[in-house]
């Protein structure tokens, strides 16, 4: 037996466990498929080499008991609807709800090498997934399908190795969504945005339990919550109209995911789409939209009060984009650790307006870590881009391009509340804009000034903070997009900058500074006292571009181009710049100004403005 190929780590660095999971994949009991030794007929052979079409496992309603346990599922599924290794198809109510006196489960299960999935959910409510390892399978592997799924329990659960499958455009990859084309009107191109979501935990309800799970090595996502406007399929009409995006998550504790290559160890955002494609809206069926906001409240009534959906110690590691993207509604996420991520988390909420008013989400006792002792393994030859020298000397794999930015807080539209997260080994060696704390980058979006932190604190950090768009290194053609000028965070205790209750503003930002900020070049900021609040101007009238001076100020104007990004007038037509209060700015517009304009004053803290 000769050397191991690949750096094993088993340990924790700097808090943050990154042990390995083990998965035993014999049982006592084995299905299996008969397989044929290539694929064959209409199976979709220009996606796959080798056969697909495995037996399936299907539990219908109205059993008396089912309890699976001590089985290896090994060559099942197809890739056909409906047709999964483990599958509860539309059972209603398992559990004490559904008259079961000995509720559902299924437990101590292996899955691998299978071809649709690993267990399916479908319109059930109050199963039991404890201790299923899903490893080498097709499409999302613990799926919820219909968006109406709620009370199941996923516990214990490992998932490893989920690949790209055909089924939805969730499942698929670039190369499938592209030439999968049954299903959406003729000459219409899907973008590789409307698939790549391919998840090992796909959540289309957000009222399920989801505690000590792990993801590995899911080609996209490890969690995905997807918020359907309204359940799909034959589920359809069987619960109100945003009832998931309205409803908090049940309970999501202790479940860890590393190894993805793309979108996010945990996404908490967008939905799927509900209409069939049209001439005038050409997607396809349920491919992935940014078409819904989750905004939780008791019982999913937006006339009782707001709800907080809590993230509670979670474990991100190696993953090449975010840790956390999620956009609520009252988001809490707390006692959580990230390391190697490109971007650790990042919260928004509606990029325009707080989708839902008075709501704001906050990170609460989090660790991140830029560069973790996992060094990882130079695997991919002499060119590969993600292997240099690290913060110690010694060469590593980072979690994306050397060049590419790393912050473990991303601050994006706000308002967002960091307490008590410590940051570590954030080190801008190949790239000035890595730090503790930073921005989205080309964000054309609102950015709160009541963003704040409070009791940070930092080891082993070059740049607590950066306020930029285009740092060195990194490749863009965009101009500043309004986010990106307005750059703003609350530092409320002094822990960032040292300045007890003052503001990091981007240092070319003469709307907000002032003779007494302190420069701080080496984070492109200054760091000023005072009171500020956001403007939100919104004209009735085509696109224009508004220039913003402050009267003191009248040769250093803020440009600012509308939030919509688009040419069209557009209710969601704003410009948000934030302002010193107690100061006078004036307005100019690129061509004749509205006739109407409407102000509102937003995201100020309480006491600031006297009338």
């Amino acid at each position: 037996m000769g050397p191991v190929k690949y750096l094993h780590f088993g340990g924790s660095s700097y808090g943050v466990d990154m042990r390995a999971e083990v998965g035993l994949l014999s049982r006592n009991i084995l299905i299996k498929g008969e397989m044929e030794p290539s694929c064959y007929g209409e199976n979709f052979c220009q996606f796959f080499d080798y056969d697909t079409f495995g037996g399936h496992l299907r539990v219908l309603k109205g059993f008396k008991s089912v309890h699976l346990s001590g089985i290896e599922v090994y060559n099942m599924g197809q890739q056909i609807l409906g047709s999964y290794p483990i599958h509860f198809h539309i059972c209603g109510d398992v559990d004490e709800l559904g008259g079961y006196t000995n509720p559902t489960w299924v437990k101590d299960l292996s899955i691998h090498h299978c071809f649709s999935r690993c267990v399916t959910i479908h319109a059930t409510n109050g199963l039991l997934v404890h201790s299923v390892v899903g490893y080498d399978t097709l499409g999302h592997c613990f799926f919820l399908e219909d968006g109406n799924e709620q009370r199941n329990t996923l516990d214990h659960n490992l998932g490893l190795l989920t690949k790209p499958g055909t089924l939805l455009p969730s499942d698929r990859d670039t190369n499938m969504c592209e030439n999968m084309l049954d299903n959406v009107i003729p000459g219409y191109k899907p973008s590789s945005g409307e698939c790549n979501g391919v998840s090992t935990f796909w959540i289309a309800h957000p009222n399920n339990t989801f505690t000590n799970n792990a993801a590995a090595g899911s080609d996209s996502t490890a969690y995905w919550f997807a918020f359907y406007r309204e359940p799909t399929g034959p589920s359809a009409g069987t619960l109100p109209e945003r009832h998931g995006e309205r409803t908090a998550i049940k309970k999501f504790y202790n479940n860890r995911a590393h190894s993805n290559p793309r979108r996010a160890a945990l996404m908490l955002d967008d939905g799927v789409k509900i209409t069939q494609s049209t001439e005038s809206d050409p997607a396809e069926y349920l491919s992935i939209q940014a078409s819904a906001r989750h905004a939780p409240h008791v019982d999913a009534d937006t006339d009782k009060p707001r709800a907080t959906s809590l993230i509670e110690r979670f474990t991100a590691f190696k993953a090449a984009n975010w840790g956390i993207w999620a956009r609520g509604g009252d988001i809490t996420i707390k006692d959580s650790w990230f390391a190697d991520v490109t971007e650790g988390i990042i919260l928004a909420s509606e990029g325009r307006t707080p989708f839902d008013p008075g709501s704001h989400q906050e990170v609460i006792n989090t660790v991140f870590v830029g560069e973790s002792e996992n060094r990882g393994t130079k695997n991919l030859g002499t060119d590969n881009p993600n292997w240099a020298e690290g913060f110690d000397g010694k060469m590593r794999n980072f979690p994306n391009k050397k060049v590419e930015p790393r912050r473990g807080m991303v601050v994006y539209d706000g308002p967002i509340s960091v307490e008590r997260c410590q940051f570590k080994r954030y080190v801008s060696q190949y790239n000035k804009a890595t730090a503790a704390i930073g921005f989205l980058l080309e964000n054309k979006f609102q950015i709160a000034p009541t963003s704040r932190f409070i009791e940070a604190s930092f080891d082993d950090v070059t740049r607590r903070a950066w306020l930029h768009r285009i740092p060195t290194g990194y490749i863009s053609t965009k101009p500043d997009g309004d986010g990106d000028k307005t750059q703003i965070f609350h530092d409320a205790d002094g822990s960032v900058s040292g300045y007890t209750d003052s503001y990091v503003i981007r240092a070319d930002n003469y709307l907000l500074r002032h003779d007494g900020c302190v420069e701080k070049p080496e984070w492109n900021c200054v760091v000023c006292k005072g009171s500020y609040s956001q403007m939100w101007v919104i004209p009735i009238s085509d696109n224009l571009i508004m220039s913003m001076t402050r009267t003191d100020h009248p040769d250093k104007p803020l440009e600012l181009e509308n939030q919509s990004g688009g040419t069209s007038a557009s209710k969601w037509k704003k410009y948000q710049p934030s302002m010193l209060i107690g100061q006078t700015y004036i307005i100019h517009w690129s061509d004749t100004a509205p006739e109407t304009i409407s102000l509102h004053l937003m995201n100020f803290n309480r006491w600031s403005i006297s009338y």
